[in-house]
């Protein structure tokens, strides 16, 4: 999709698309921000929820996995938005890294696991989007034991890590 479609479809004129967003990878990084909020909202609930770690690990899959499922076209351009190393998507990536580590007890402990999760769950969902050649009952078993594995040992969720 060019500048020339988004402006078109929203109504508006190519230069102030450009103007706005300075330039594709602007673009990719509101894209980015404004499509994870939602999943974001529902992910500081399954940080902070009841039960144990095995409960709160299985409900961040659960967010991912429902997240992804449901806005799989928007999942694709977020692959794009990971893979891109624009300054803007650079920072887009950071700032939800940092909001995100602060719900687990903050610093750059709590950025570097959230990074850590978010990477491992953005990538597999993506690969997996693609093919599908796993029930989704099976893929968050999968992806559950991974993180439960290696996320919660090194930052448990739901404690006050400080």
């Amino acid at each position: 999709m060019t500048f020339e479609d988004i402006a078109a479809e929203a109504g508006v004129s190519r230069a102030l698309v450009y103007n706005y967003f300075g330039d594709k990878g602007g673009l990719l990084a509101a894209v980015y921000t404004h499509a994870l909020a939602e999943l974001d909202a529902s992910l500081r609930t399954a940080f902070l929820g009841p039960g144990d770690d095995d409960d709160r690990v299985a409900a961040i899959v659960n967010c991912y996995l429902v997240f992804a499922r449901a806005h799989a076209g928007t999942w694709h351009i977020l692959g794009q938005a990971a893979a891109a190393q624009h300054p803007a998507v650079l920072r887009a990536r950071r700032q939800r890294a940092l909001e995100l580590g602060e719900v687990v007890g903050g610093g750059a402990e709590g950025r570097l696991a959230v990074a850590g999760l978010v990477g491992l769950l953005e990538a597999a969902l993506l690969n997996w989007l693609e093919d599908r050649d796993v029930d989704e009952a099976s893929l968050a078993d999968l992806l559950t034991l991974c993180v439960r594995h290696g996320f919660v040992t090194v930052l448990p969720l739901g404690r006050d890590a400080r």
